[in-house]
């Protein structure tokens, strides 16, 4: 299809070449001729001879030729012609506009070979050229150069502008802020010199139109009215902006087979299309690219494309399986529309200010924010690095089969399409996580603790969202859980064990009780895990509760020491294999087993009572009530640590039960705030007019620490 292309386009060229120098040279009779005969004033008879009339000024149904002078057209002064040719064999030829002039030819514009070193000009300044046919340009090479120039006027050629000979001397030449309209073809496949300084190009034919390969194109205005416009193979840089609009019907620009970049923006209005139609060569647009209401980027092949600037979609975009990549700093990607690429690359710093789908890869060594209220579409891999903590925004994953979520800080997170959606270590929520039906969300892949954390305001009851497979659904019970899907969620928190006995001052033939009260059923706990001091223990025991283990204590006799602990090592876990943080310690209890208590009915036998036997004062020392502790810590959900065994103790004391039976339940208080103290935590906020929400901070404080006296 290309060589036919290339064909097509210089069979073209050819023929309109050989025809219009053929007929120029043979000229028919109908048509007068006028020549130049000297240099001076368009508008003035004498520098012209006619076929017909002699020294006269030339008319629209002239033929014009000017060899070896230049003919100047005042400012002011509309000149016409039927056609023009401008040539040179011993002199300069050319034609100067001067100031608001006007030169109209009814046929061909030609500036032809030039001979001797020689240059033929046509100097257009400020003025007006319409051509209503062609405008061919001949490069000499060294024998000279043909040159068209524009300052800030305006060139309308209603066919094509044709280089024809050596290139480099065939010239086209912008200075200002020029209008150049092109009905037909510019430049075809042999492209002369073009310098389009501060100029716009209006391709704006009725047929299709090929726009030639050049780097001096500055503004491209693209208003073909049918057929569209096609970019020739080569080198092209637009280095001003692009357009592609008809306010009056459809319009196209196909860069085909080009290497393109685009330094400016690229509009593309209503009703008109920019089409990749080749993978031959690159497509790069470096400014801003705008698909407005009712436009198209239509893409046929799946070609590469890179972005240096934003990306603005409120038409249609058709995205193939090529690679898209954006490498601007600070750039963003919306509009009303959906973006949907299949491989997005992310060289930048890029924000998704609207709805982006990404079909295949998300891949780059830039970063992709996820801004206020918008949705990024994940349906294949991701290896980027997004930010999706802005207010209201959603990530989803959503293809129909396994994925793996990358591991960010997410606001909502949606798991739909199907499978299995594995989540790794470090992953927050701070919103929403859906599981949609025929997804199940799997959390197990990693047991590091605190790797999810789910934060909502709007719990949920366990169970209501679908067929839960958690083993420890209540760590993450605080999240706003909704779908029909199924989540795997790990026990990922260290299980805690409180240390209480049966009595705290041990005298000669007394034994205590160890109590050992787990939050979670331990696994592989035994007498190895345990240390006591000045004593020994029997074997460990269970009971009917699977929190609660037992032991005898037993102190060792002809002993006095006030300061003993109780300790449990960390060799144990729970059935989730997550060992205890840290060692645990029972309150201190004293010993003195060198003489017997006495008591208020019994006394040593009479003459064998020793005179530094007194009635000892019994105080334990680990005795810590809640009406004498002082609370002054931020408490709230997960934490551990002995002031939330005191609150539980406060708690039971004071008509807020924590639990009735095992952990939390009095005389079983333990150092974790879990689900339960918090709900007894709200209902003693609710009931003295502070704000339920489950937090001890300082007004709780306050309230505690006054009523416990």
């Amino acid at each position: 299809m290309k060589n036919v292309k290339k064909i097509v386009l210089f069979s073209f060229m050819f023929l309109f070449v050989f025809a219009f120098t053929f007929g120029l040279a043979n000229r028919t009779e109908a048509a007068s001729g006028c020549s130049a005969v000297a240099s001076g004033d368009w508008s003035v008879g004498a520098i012209w001879n006619c076929d017909v009339g002699g020294a006269r000024v030339p008319t629209a149904d002239d033929a014009v030729y000017i060899t070896n002078y230049v003919v100047t057209i005042p400012t002011g002064y509309a000149a016409e012609a039927l056609s023009v040719g401008i040539n040179n064999d011993s002199a300069p030829a050319g034609i100067t506009i001067a100031g608001s002039g006007t030169l109209s030819s009814s046929q061909n514009v030609v500036l032809g070979a030039p001979a001797g070193g020689i240059n033929n000009t046509l100097s257009v300044g400020t003025g007006i050229l319409i051509v209503k046919d062609g405008l061919v340009i001949t490069g000499g090479g060294a024998l000279g150069a043909s040159e068209v120039t524009v300052s800030t006027g305006t060139i309308h050629v209603d066919n094509s502008v044709s280089f024809v000979g050596d290139m480099s001397t065939a010239k086209l030449t912008s200075t200002g802020t020029s209008s150049i309209y092109v009905g037909g073809n510019f430049g075809l496949t042999n492209m002369g010199t073009f310098d389009g300084t501060g100029s716009t190009l209006f391709l704006d034919g009725a047929t299709s139109q090929i726009l030639g390969a050049s780097t001096g194109y500055n503004h491209v205005y693209v208003a073909n009215t049918s057929g569209g416009v096609i970019l020739s193979p080569g080198t092209t840089t637009i280095n001003g902006t692009l357009q592609i609009f008809y306010s009056l019907g459809s319009t196209a620009f196909d860069i085909a087979d080009a290497d393109l970049t685009v330094l400016g923006a690229t509009s593309i209005g209503a009703d008109a299309s920019l089409i990749v139609s080749s993978t031959t060569g690159t497509k790069t647009f470096t400014g801003d690219v705008d698909v407005l209401t009712g436009g198209y980027w239509n893409e046929q092949v799946a070609e590469d494309i890179s972005f240096g600037g934003n990306f603005i979609n409120n038409g249609t975009l058709i995205a193939l399986a090529g690679n898209h990549t954006f490498t601007g700093l600070l750039k963003s990607i919306g509009g009303t529309t959906t973006n949907k690429f299949s491989n997005l690359i992310i060289d930048g710093t890029i924000s998704n200010i609207g709805d982006l789908t990404v079909s295949t890869a998300l891949t780059g060594a830039g970063i992709l924010t996820n801004t206020n209220n918008c949705t990024l579409d994940i349906k294949g891999t991701i290896s980027a690095d997004i930010v999706a903590t802005a207010p209201g925004n959603i990530v989803l994953y959503s293809k129909n089969g396994d994925q793996t979520v990358r591991t960010e800080d997410y606001v909502n997170l949606y798991l739909v399409g199907s499978g299995i959606k594995t989540i790794s270590a470090g992953l927050d929520i701070a919103g929403d996580l859906y599981v949609a039906n025929g997804v199940t969300a799997d959390l197990t892949g990693d047991s590091t603790v605190n790797r999810l954390a789910i934060v909502s305001q709007t719990p949920v009851v366990p169970g209501v969202w679908g067929a839960v497979g958690s083993v420890n659904l209540v760590d993450h019970e605080s999240a706003s859980i909704t779908g029909a899907g199924s989540i795997t969620v790990p026990d990922i928190t260290p299980p805690t064990v409180a240390i209480t006995m049966s009595d705290y001052d041990l005298t000669v033939g007394e034994t205590a009780t160890i109590t050992f009260t787990f939050s979670e059923a331990p696994v592989d706990f035994g007498d190895t895990d345990v240390t006591v001091e000045n004593g020994t223990i029997s074997s460990v025991v269970a009971t009917g509760d699977p929190l609660v283990f037992t032991a005898t204590f037993t102190p060792t006799a002809g002993i006095s020491d006030t300061t003993n602990i109780v300790t449990v090592g960390k060799d144990w876990t729970d059935v989730a294999s997550n060992p205890p943080a840290v060692t645990t310690v029972s309150a201190n209890y004293t010993i003195n087993t060198i003489r017997a208590r006495t008591t208020s009915t019994g006394s040593y036998a009479a003459g064998h009572t020793p005179s530094y036997i007194a009635t000892p004062t019994v105080t334990p020392t680990t005795t810590s009530t809640s009406t004498l502790f002082v609370f002054t810590k931020l408490l709230k959900y997960s934490m551990i640590n002995n002031d939330v065994k005191e609150l539980q103790k406060f708690l039971n004391t004071h008509g807020y039960q924590v639990a009735t039976t095992g952990a939390g339940s009095p005389g079983h208080e333990t150092n974790y705030f879990g689900t339960l103290t918090k709900k007894a935590v709200i209902k003693f906020q609710l009931a003295n007019k502070l704000v339920g929400d489950g937090i001890i901070g300082p007004k709780t404080n306050a309230v505690i620490n006054s009523l416990n006296k």
